[in-house]
């Protein structure tokens, strides 16, 4: 058995995990032909997987239409299209093979 620290919880020090950050998407037929990240423009190479998530229509609606996305440079992808405001986002996940843009 561990002995409790009694060192208090500081909610000030927690941060959200894993929080989508805004991303230029050019997009032709609705579909995403170029990232734009850092001044640079990443061409898509192909869309490798697409899927929705609607969540919470009776209090704060989320629809959201996520994109796995192979990069011209070989690197995968994941972003998705705010269904409800527009805007593109980049979501990392815990996928090795799944690119991080910095």
């Amino acid at each position: 058995m561990v002995a409790h620290s009694r060192a208090t919880l500081r909610p000030g020090r927690l941060r959200a995990l894993n929080q989508p950050r805004p991303i230029d998407v050019e997009c032709e037929a609705g579909r995403p032909t170029v990232i734009k990240h850092n001044g640079k423009r990443l061409p898509v190479a192909e869309i490798t997987d697409v899927w929705l998530i609607e969540d919470e229509w009776w209090q704060n609606p989320l629809a959201r239409r996520y994109l796995r996305l192979l990069l011209a440079d070989g690197r995968l992808l994941t972003v998705f299209e705010d269904l409800l405001g527009g805007a593109w986002y980049v979501q990392r996940y815990p996928d090795p093979v799944c690119a991080e843009l910095r």
